[in-house]
């Protein structure tokens, strides 16, 4: 075979070459499109399975309760949704101008809904973290879940299941809604 002949056998598989990289580089360019179309379409599920609730915390430079909204995911059951409103109550204002009303080392431990009421019981721990404003902590446990539970009158506060906050420091244990 002459030089020739090779260059144009070379520049013809070259030729080749070259169009199979332009499938592969089209294959890369539709994978990247189906991507983010893919990631959009999630993001938008991810969007309706999460819903916004207010809760209530101390706003620092008034001392008062103040609302803070977040995203929560969406459950069914109302013993679900309140479970999820203290968590967020539990863990803290992600906003610096807010202090939080319930200490971290809080635990809740069961929730129970009878007809229109809450019952929220919490372990010692959360008798002991009320020195600072007992009032203020629950009006923010109260309002929090009474705001984002319309079906919901009244929340009542035990400790450990038995005893009613208010025999500890005077505070109203529950708030019913005004109808």
């Amino acid at each position: 075979m002459g030089h020739a002949q090779r260059q144009r056998r070379e520049t013809a598989q070259g030729g080749d070459e070259g169009r199979g990289h332009k499938h592969i580089r089209r294959y890369y360019l539709y994978a990247l499109a189906a991507l983010v179309v893919f990631t959009g379409v999630l993001n938008i599920y991810q969007e309706r399975r999460m819903e916004r609730i207010k809760l209530f915390f101390i706003r620092r430079s008034s001392g008062r309760l103040a609302i803070q909204r977040c995203n929560v995911p969406r459950v069914g059951s109302t013993n679900e949704r309140i479970q999820w409103i203290m968590r967020e109550l539990i863990a803290g204002p992600v906003d610096s101008r807010y202090e939080r009303t319930v200490d971290p080392q809080v635990a809740v431990k069961e929730i129970i809904v009878q007809s229109t009421t809450a019952y929220i019981s919490f372990d010692w721990g959360f008798v002991d973290s009320l020195s600072k404003n007992p009032k203020l902590a629950v009006q923010s446990i109260v309002s929090s879940v009474l705001r984002n539970i319309r079906e919901l009158d009244d929340v009542r506060i035990l400790i450990d299941g038995i005893e009613p906050v208010n025999t500890f420091f005077g505070a109203s244990p529950g708030r019913q809604k005004n109808r």
